[in-house]
């Protein structure tokens, strides 16, 4: 790959990266994707059945295969690598990895937002996917006739407490802080007034533990 110019380098190989990768790459443009190895909200999906065109019930990794798979039939490169910093100023751009320098004419940054980069608590890890999620929209529809634990502060906590009430068999709401000081009133009395509602207030989150699961 050294001193190769690429039509476009895409960083990031989640859904956007890939399907950016897909277009260009069926436009007859050379691509390189920079993926980070085992990184990425998609493969960290246990359980998908909200996506469309995808039936069953596939793993994140499972669709991330295909995916890729389809990009390939057109001649996407891709590398793993870290990115690490760009220089757009000269000629042709220079993408900055921890293996090696690449060049492109067209970068496109498609590299998701870092909301599992945080430092891990012990267990976090170990049961993601396995009653640890990150999102109720996503996997609520999962939690049907089960308790659910929900760790968190603010409009975003109350917010995913009441989605979980469709579901739900019973939901502790562990609050970081005086949540009825940062959120909807209106939403706080509605949660107040459900039964299937417990709330615990200047709660910390050390630890998770269970066996197979949480």
């Amino acid at each position: 790959m050294e001193n190769k110019v690429y039509d476009v380098v895409i960083i990031g190989a989640g859904p956007a990266g890939l399907t950016a990768a897909l277009y260009a790459g069926r436009s007859n443009l050379s691509v390189l994707v920079i993926e980070k190895p085992n990184t990425g909200s998609l493969l960290m999906a246990h359980k998908i059945e909200n996506y469309p065109g995808i039936l069953g019930s596939p793993t994140g990794k499972d669709i991330y295969t295909l995916m890729k798979e389809q990009t390939l039939k057109y001649n996407v490169e891709f590398v793993n690598a870290t990115f690490l910093a760009f220089d757009l100023f000269g000629e042709h751009k220079i993408i900055k990895t921890d293996i090696e320098n690449f060049l492109g004419k067209t970068v496109i940054i498609a590299s998701g937002w870092a909301k599992n980069g945080s430092k891990k608590l012990p267990g976090e890890e170990k049961y993601l996917g396995k009653g640890v999620s990150y999102c109720a929209t996503c996997d609520g529809a999962f939690t049907r006739n089960m308790t659910v634990s929900l760790f968190g502060k603010g409009k975003e906590i109350a917010e995913e407490a009441l989605f979980l009430t469709k579901y739900s068999k019973e939901i502790h709401m562990f609050i970081t802080d005086n949540c009825d000081d940062s959120c909807d009133k209106a939403l706080m009395e509605t949660l107040k007034a459900n039964e299937k509602v417990k709330m615990y207030y200047s709660s910390e989150l050390v630890e998770i533990k269970g066996d197979e699961f949480v």
